[in-house]
């Protein structure tokens, strides 16, 4: 595994011709990235090759050169979680219109057609619906903060509320409340990433950490102020 590219860093890639394909599911770069300028003409190069898969017909699928049309809600289904870590089952309410299909179906007739393999020889992925893809999710999730482990399809449809992780064999109806024992996911043994400068970005190290947070508690950074690298456009108001 290597860290994710940052998306700012993708577009460089993408302006400088070593990224030639690029495939955008449910965002819209058209308008949410900053150098708004410069973000629209690395998308309208035409070196790249650009797919975008919406459920609405964007500012960057203007730009496309193919679109795929995507099922929203209550025309797929699926899990979501909260951001107070509750899990929730969606169950397709209507089929969707047109040639529209849910993001999974779209995904996985792509890695069919491109005939993926594992090590194994196997097609990859091994999921086919919505239900066997939220098996593989909870697999990976065990031993992990947020361990799934004691989740379904079947145990969330028959609790309408959701459940909260973790919910495994230790905690088989969810938790309601984490950090009740005084610890955290912060030791420098657990946590994912230690962190980044404020101002320039740079990752911070270990050991730099380990002397900061030896004891897995909270770190307040502060930083000066320092202005936008971009400034807003003034807004010009018509009579």
């Amino acid at each position: 595994m290597t860290p994710p590219t940052h998306a700012m860093q993708i577009f460089r890639y993408a302006e400088q011709g070593s990224i030639r394909f690029l495939w955008v599911t449910a965002t819209n770069p058209a308008v949410s990235m900053p150098e708004l300028a410069r973000i629209r003409s690395i998308l309208a190069q035409d070196r790249l090759f650009l797919i975008v898969q919406d459920i609405f017909r964007t500012e960057t699928a203007e730009l496309a050169d193919v679109v795929l049309p995507a099922a929203t809600q209550g025309e797929k289904a699926g899990c979501f979680t909260n951001v107070d870590r509750t899990v929730h089952l969606s169950d397709k309410a209507v089929e969707p219109p047109g040639v529209a299909r849910p993001d999974l179906d779209i995904l996985l007739d792509y890695a069919r057609r491109m005939d993926f393999r594992d090590r194994d020889g196997q097609p990859f992925p091994q999921w086919h619906d919505a239900s066997s893809a939220f098996d593989a999710w909870v697999a990976s999730t065990e031993g992990r903060p947020c361990d799934y482990t004691g989740l379904s399809h079947a145990k969330l449809r028959s609790a309408p509320s959701g459940i909260q992780w973790p919910c495994n064999s230790e905690n088989p109806d969810g938790t309601e409340r984490l950090y009740t024992d005084g610890k955290f996911f912060s030791a420098p043994d657990e946590c994912e990433s230690y962190g980044r400068d404020l101002v320039t970005g740079t990752a911070v190290e270990e050991t730099e950490y380990r002397a900061l947070n030896p004891d897995a508690k909270a770190v307040i950074k502060a930083a000066a102020y320092l202005p936008p690298h971009e400034r807003p456009t003034p807004i010009t108001r018509s009579r």
